[in-house]
């Protein structure tokens, strides 16, 4: 019983903080092989996710060590985001079907955020890019202003 308890405060830890984690060792393994700025651009373009394998509690995470991660040299003016799954037409149409996607935001301190997104006004003469691009937070700078790294919609 004991080692089941410990197992699961380990998972909660790395549920919490392993994200960072997997991209401080990340970013040491290459420290070797490559400079800082292809390292910055690898870690920029990754999503690393830790979750157990039952169905995922949705909530705001903030690593403990809320280390400040460099994305002061993004250079890019528009919000990145990501599609899971890639493709654009195969999230359209699971989300068309389904009916919600998850949401989540990531800020320069570590701190991923989830929300559900719901099709509501959705339909299948909507754009997908268009939709996600015209939230508030989307919008010309306020990403940055908010210290959004990136946003990820995703069907589960």
């Amino acid at each position: 019983m004991n080692d089941k308890i410990k197992a699961d405060e380990i998972i909660e830890n790395l549920e919490e903080q392993g994200e960072q984690k997997f991209f401080e060792l990340l970013i040491e393994s290459l420290k070797e092989d490559y400079n800082e700025t292809i390292i910055e651009n690898v870690v920029k373009n990754l999503n690393i996710v830790i979750k157990r394998k039952i169905e995922h509690n949705f909530k705001t995470v903030f690593p403990e060590n809320n280390t400040q991660q460099n994305f002061n040299s993004v250079k890019s003016e528009k919000l990145p985001i990501e599609f899971v799954p890639e493709d654009k037409e195969k999230f359209k149409e699971l989300f068309l079907e389904i009916g919600k996607a998850i949401i989540e935001t990531h800020y320069t301190n570590g701190k991923i955020e989830e929300k559900i997104w719901t099709k509501e006004n959705f339909s299948e003469k909507s754009t997908l890019s268009g939709n996600v691009r015209s939230r508030p937070e989307a919008r010309k700078n306020k990403w940055k202003e908010l210290g959004i790294v990136k946003v990820v919609y995703k069907i589960e």
